[in-house]
């Protein structure tokens, strides 16, 4: 009969030749590594045993990687965010004069040039569409219910959620809009995901011909300041 120590050696032999490690053998018989050394030493593994290891050890340096890579992005990503932060908080204030340049600039990009009896300002978003209401009201002298708007929304929107969202982002009375336009531009189709805009998009619409041909000479003295000489 083997005593213990033997029962052990035997039982090292045949988990080596399974392919563990000296960690495993150690750990699973409650045996020193320096012993199963002394057992093992001319013990060769087998073609199995050692692709095993082999495999074991290609599975740790992935996971490695995996977690080094995780690592790396994580603080890549606090360094943005500070960065950001920085840039953000040193922003100048937009004064008087920048919120004119600022919305004239916006309504040079955005606004529509063929209106003739109406300006129609199109976006979706927030932060342009605070810009503009505020340009309108300070710069242009636009009294609130001089003011309608429409949402062009997609079919499977909600339209009283977009149009709470939007009376509040342009501080207006949700009377001032006209009833939801639902449908999917020939450009949006396929390219688009459903979600991606869940307000729809805002139409501000002032109808002021004197405010037109104020926006228009505008642009014409804009464009005139930057043409070639």
């Amino acid at each position: 009969m083997l005593n213990a120590s033997s029962s052990k050696r035997e039982e090292s032999i045949a988990l080596r030749k399974q392919g563990l490690s000296y960690n495993e053998i150690s750990e699973k018989l409650k045996v020193p590594k320096s012993t199963l050394s002394n057992w093992l030493k001319n013990l060769p593994l087998s073609e199995v045993a050692k692709k095993r290891n082999i495999d074991k050890a290609k599975l740790a340096a992935a996971k490695n990687i995996v977690e080094l890579n995780r690592a790396r992005a994580e603080k890549y990503q606090v360094r943005v965010r500070l960065e950001l932060s920085h840039h953000a908080d040193n922003l100048p204030i937009v004064g008087e004069s920048g919120l004119f340049w600022l919305g004239l600039g916006l309504f040079l990009a955005e606004g529509s040039k063929r209106e003739k009896w109406s300006i129609r300002f199109v976006n979706s978003d927030p932060t342009v569409i605070r810009i503009m209401m505020k340009f309108f009201r300070q710069r242009c002298e636009v009294r609130n219910e001089s003011f309608k708007f429409r949402i062009h929304l997609h079919p499977d929107s909600n339209p009283d959620e977009s149009l709470k969202f939007w009376a509040k982002i342009a501080s207006i009375s949700e009377k001032q809009f006209y009833r939801p336009y639902f449908g999917v531009s020939k450009s949006s189709q396929g390219k688009r995901p459903v979600n991606r805009l869940p307000h729809g998009t805002l139409h501000v619409i002032i109808g002021d011909t004197k405010l037109v041909r104020k926006l228009k000479g505008w642009l014409i003295g804009l464009q005139k300041q930057f043409e070639i000489s």
